[in-house]
């Protein structure tokens, strides 16, 4: 059964986020630096590829507030959104575990109690 490689997937989604103008230049190296520590973790291109390009996403709903500088109101209003569209509760759930290890990851390991689940 074929594989898919996701090594250039990440490269892409890394040029995305080098060149969008959607980002703040913060989140823009922020997300690289995640990008550089979910390597170190040894996680696989395809997780890589998925935590960052949701990551991104979010990032770029968030109107430039930024991902450093978004607020418990902010990240609600992210997880609200989440809930109110049309998908599985598998994926909802995705989404807010990525959200979660992301500020997770940015909070040096700490994580809001509001946002576990």
């Amino acid at each position: 059964m074929p594989t898919v490689d996701y090594e250039p997937k990440v490269r892409k989604e890394v040029r995305r986020i080098k060149n969008s103008k959607s980002l703040t230049r913060e989140d823009r190296d922020l997300l690289l630096e995640y990008k550089r520590d979910l390597e170190v973790e040894g996680l696989s291109d395809a997780r890589i590829f998925k935590l960052l390009i949701h990551t991104r996403k979010f990032a770029e709903r968030l109107d430039g507030k930024g991902l450093a500088g978004a607020t418990e109101e902010d990240i609600k209003d992210l997880v609200a959104g989440v809930q109110k569209r049309d998908l599985a509760d598998s994926t909802k759930r995705d989404y807010r575990e990525i959200l979660k290890r992301f500020y997770k990851w940015l909070n040096g390991g700490s994580t809001q109690i509001w946002l576990s689940g």
